[in-house]
């Protein structure tokens, strides 16, 4: 899959989780249930950054956008008129509701955000003043750093859909898969995880013989296709998700042709 492909499927996947609106006050973004309860409850005060002793106060809460003060006003009476929705579908069906407001209907909520957002900028220009140089300096530290955390994600993702072949299981929970029980709780398993884990120690070379030989044999296949994938993502420009060991053998053989 090229990367021009990516992006097409996952512009793809945002068009059908988010209703469409051809109004630039109506745009709305994917919304997960934890983006849904941040949201919702940006009114409430923040809590104070701290790293290696240094504290920051709360940054200011910015206002709820239009669509989420629409959410916030009807979500309590969908739940109840739709109890059996799962929340997904539930946002699915409020998207629909908000988009099929005329302009006017959606005036008010965009006019009480623009209020707000005045109110906001004033208050967020004082917060800035406010801080001093170490703490201004911990803010863009920390907001480094959860942009490092968000692309170490989406990475993940992109990885994901480019189709990188999937780590084979280790010996152990090769054992401790066959161990298991279908239909075994969560909690049953994390027990029966903790009980194999003490016996895989205790066992012989030879009764984890098996166990090994199937992993080395998935091993090797998984290294197999791991390449071919590498190869594949090198030729389409995907370097970035390319190991560094593989991308370095792959430019040594460049230049000793």
């Amino acid at each position: 899959m090229s990367s021009w492909t990516w992006v097409a499927k996952t512009l793809k996947n945002l068009r059908l989780a988010t209703p469409t609106s051809t109004s630039t006050t109506t745009m709305r973004k994917p919304v997960t249930a934890d983006q849904l309860q941040s949201r919702l409850m940006s009114a409430s005060a923040g809590v104070p950054k701290q790293k290696d002793g240094l504290a920051v106060p709360p940054r200011p809460k910015k206002p709820l956008t239009p669509y989420f003060r629409f959410l916030a006003q009807v979500r309590e009476d969908a739940k109840k008129e739709n109890p059996k929705l799962k929340i997904t579908e539930l946002m699915k069906k409020i998207g629909t509701q908000w988009d099929r407001l005329d302009e006017a209907g959606k005036e008010k909520y965009l006019a009480a955000y623009k209020k707000d957002m005045e109110s906001y900028s004033a208050t967020l220009d004082k917060y800035q003043a406010s801080l001093t140089p170490e703490q201004t300096a911990l803010v863009e530290q920390l907001k480094m750093e959860k942009m490092s955390k968000k692309d170490k994600r989406e990475k993940k993702r992109r990885v994901k859909d480019l189709g990188k072949p999937k780590k084979p299981m280790t010996a152990f929970l090769l054992f401790l898969r066959a161990q298991a029980k279908h239909g075994d709780t969560i909690e049953q398993y994390q027990q029966l995880a903790k009980q194999m884990g003490t016996k895989w120690k205790g066992m012989s070379e030879a009764e984890k013989a098996p166990y090994l030989a199937q992993y080395n044999d998935a091993a090797s296949i998984y290294e197999k296709d791991l390449k071919k994938w590498e190869d594949k993502m090198l030729k389409q420009g995907n370097n970035d998700v390319v190991r560094i060991s593989h991308l370095t053998k792959a430019i040594r053989a460049k230049l000793n042709r």
